[in-house]
């Protein structure tokens, strides 16, 4: 127990807050404007995907699939925002802006994510423990704004929240996150509804060097569709850019 509170309490390099929110944040400004183009051709799942595998990628010696219930999982919260949307836009959407981006970033350095992981678990693990609290715990900080500042990902957790109620770590774009929220106002969630929390953030990718780690990654990244039917989910600039060319 002594031992997990020191690791939880050492000192570490980390980046400056504010840099490191873009990040968190970067990939949910909803732009549909990519548009869908010609659907790239279709491949074969592998016998050990899960069932409902819609898409696959490979990048340095490692695959990963994307599955139908992992992007259709976003889907309330993307109507709140794009209401109007059509279900396949709707999917574009939470396919590019939040399940493309955290699986191709926890491809760049799997060591590294493993060690945030742990990081992260055991400083939560402390705070319940009453080791140490929370405020003191050096990756904390307090965010308020909608999602286009604290990211889609931790705005639709924190939207069905009570005050004081913690998540359990979680993975972001970059880093694993956990957090505890504080409030919001009363009345209808909709797009500008404003969130405060208080948040511990672990990055296994440098804030400084993150988007561009994350957008050379996707050039290297092969992608598969093994869903014929999500080929018009995918925008073209993605099958184009990661290596899915007629």
């Amino acid at each position: 127990m002594p031992d997990r509170l020191a690791f939880a309490q050492a000192p570490r390099s980390r980046p400056p807050k504010g840099p490191w929110l873009a990040v968190l944040g970067v990939f949910t400004g909803l732009s549909m404007g990519l548009g869908c183009g010609p659907s790239a051709p279709a491949t074969g799942p592998l016998a050990s995907d899960p069932p409902d595998a819609v898409l696959a990628l490979e990048l340095a010696g490692q695959r990963a699939t994307i599955t139908a219930s992992e992007v259709d999982h976003w889907l309330q919260t993307i109507r709140i925002i794009e209401p109007s949307a059509t279900l396949p836009a709707q999917r574009r959407l939470a396919l590019t802006n939040i399940v493309l981006p955290l699986r191709v970033s926890g491809m760049i350095d799997p060591d590294a994510r493993e060690q945030a992981r742990q990081l992260a678990q055991d400083s939560l693990d402390v705070i319940h423990e009453g080791l140490i609290e929370y405020k003191d715990l050096e990756q904390m900080e307090a965010i308020e704004g909608t999602f286009t500042k604290t990211g889609l990902d931790v705005w639709s957790m924190a939207i069905g929240m009570e005050p004081e109620e913690w998540t359990e770590v979680f993975e972001s774009v970059g880093a694993f996150v956990f957090f505890r929220f504080v409030g919001r106002p009363d009345g209808p969630i909709v797009a500008s509804t404003p969130i405060l929390i208080e948040r511990g953030v672990f990055p296994y990718l440098d804030s400084g060097n993150a988007r561009a780690q994350i957008e050379q990654a996707y050039d290297q990244t092969h992608l598969s569709i093994l869903d014929p039917t999500w080929g018009e989910i995918v925008p073209a600039h993605f099958t184009y850019r990661m290596n899915q060319r007629d």
